[in-house]
């Protein structure tokens, strides 16, 4: 039996039915948090049952931004939050990281970390000629090339920068639109620039239907800093899309392992990037009508849970057969 937990109150009120359940079948997984994790340990220590942890790391690139720009309450608190952090990963059985690079961060548990990577869905996350169609209309994109950026609207996730260059890329090519969806402390900048170009970029906000805008853009701009891969790019190529991507480890991994990806790698400087994508723009262009679904199959939900369900069969072994056993005694 599993219990998931992922939010605060979510997980006081699973503590009743774990402590009814029968904890020899018993697997509590946390999904990163590190306040929350403290309130698993009981679960450890009274109940003696398994912890599969999955650590996504968006915090930690966050806050290590911050202690790298000398921001006082980044420089406070991210030795704190690591402490915290790596008492509970000590006493969890697994740790699931959801891509290879933060396994600098936990070198130190290196003995318990499996990688499984975000799951897509890609009997949602594919090609759709109506929704194409519908929203393309809506959003007002016919006859343009459509530029999308998917994400929370922060510095590390690079809309800054595309922002930076959209006024240079619409003049070198009119018939681009960016389309922006999402939400974050970047919001009022955005809108800010949207009353610039009310024609040229629109800001959907929020949405719980991505599949929407990735079927109704043309390409996926996916510029960072700090992440190295997120869902939105598989995402984005399960709907078909072109992707403008900086070369990122995993990116570079991603490409290299299937060189008929349509993955534009672009430079991580601004300027640089303006004239990548005037240089390239016939054949990115080119690259995006052809809406073709590209499915990675480390990112296929069916094999990602498959993946998961081996940890939960494996942690229960250890848990019956090795110290874990003793602790129970």
């Amino acid at each position: 039996m599993l219990f998931y937990i992922d939010f605060f109150v979510n997980g006081f009120l699973e503590l009743k039915k774990i402590l009814l359940y029968n904890k020899k079948e018993l697997v509590v997984h946390s999904n990163e948090s590190v306040i929350l994790a403290f309130i698993l340990l009981p679960f450890k220590f009274l109940l003696k049952v398994p912890i599969v942890t999955t650590v996504h790391g968006e915090g930690w690139y966050g806050f290590y931004k911050l202690q790298k720009e000398k921001k006082s309450y980044g420089i406070i608190f991210t030795p704190i939050l690591f402490i915290l952090e790596k008492i509970f990963l000590t006493f969890s059985d697994k740790i699931i990281l959801v891509d290879e690079t933060l396994k600098k961060f936990y070198k130190k548990f290196l003995s318990k970390i499996e990688v499984i990577y975000n799951p897509v869905d890609y009997n949602k996350f594919k090609p759709n000629k109506k929704l194409r169609k519908l929203w393309k209309k809506k959003l007002k994109l016919k006859n343009n090339l459509s530029l999308l950026f998917l994400g929370r609207l922060s510095e590390e996730k690079g809309v800054k920068e595309l922002l930076t260059i959209f006024p240079q890329i619409i003049k070198k090519y009119q018939k681009i639109k960016l389309v922006i969806v999402g939400d974050g402390p970047l919001k009022n900048f955005v809108l800010k620039f949207s009353d610039y170009y009310p024609n040229k970029l629109i800001y959907v906000g929020k949405t719980n239907t991505p599949e929407i805008f990735y079927n109704a853009c043309d390409i996926l701009f996916f510029y960072t800093r700090f992440e190295e891969r997120s869902r939105v790019v598989p995402e984005a190529l399960g709907c078909g899309m072109s992707i403008l991507a900086t070369p990122t480890r995993e990116i570079l991994k991603l490409k290299n392992s299937n060189l008929t990806l349509p993955i534009f790698l672009i430079p991580k400087s601004p300027k640089r990037i303006v004239k990548f994508i005037v240089k390239n723009l016939e054949i990115i262009e080119n690259s995006s009508k052809v809406r073709k679904q590209h499915i990675i199959e480390q990112q296929d939900a069916g094999y990602v849970i498959s993946q998961i369900f081996k940890i939960y069969e494996n942690v229960l072994n250890t848990y019956d057969m090795g110290d874990i056993k003793k602790q129970r005694a």
